[in-house]
C-alpha cells in the first residue's frame, strides 16, 4: 500500500510500453500488483489507496490535462482523485475530491 500510486504509475507505464498500450478517453483501467496478479490498486472510500481483490472500486479514468503525457488519476466507483504523493518513502497516497495532475 506505501507508494501506491507510484507503483501504479510504474505499472502502468511498463503495460503501456510492453503492449503499446494507448490511453483512451472514457475507458476505465486497472492496475494489478506486477508481483501478485491478484492485488489490484483500489479506492474504498478510505482516505489512501489500498491494494485487495478486483472489484468495482478498482477501476480508475487517467483523464488528459492540457499538459502533454499528463493526467487526473480518477476512481470510476467513488468519482474521487489520487492526490499527490509524496516522494519521501513509506508514505501512503491519499484520495481527494480535487483533481491533481500526475505525469504517466
Amino acid at each position: 500500500m506505501k507508494k501506491t500510486l507510484l507503483l501504479l504509475c510504474a505499472a502502468f507505464c511498463a503495460a503501456q510500453t510492453m503492449f503499446a498500450l494507448t490511453i483512451e478517453d472514457g475507458k476505465f483501467y486497472t492496475i494489478a500488483n506486477r508481483n501478485d496478479v491478484n492485488l489490484y490498486v483500489k479506492d474504498t472510500g478510505n482516505e489512501i489507496i489500498q491494494m485487495g481483490a478486483l472489484d468495482d472500486a478498482c477501476y480508475w479514468q487517467f483523464i488528459a490535462t492540457d499538459n502533454e503525457g499528463c493526467y487526473y488519476v480518477k476512481n470510476k466507483k467513488t468519482g474521487r482523485y489520487a492526490q499527490q504523493c509524496s516522494t519521501v518513502t513509506e508514505v501512503n497516497v491519499t484520495m481527494g475530491d480535487e483533481p491533481v495532475e500526475y505525469r504517466v
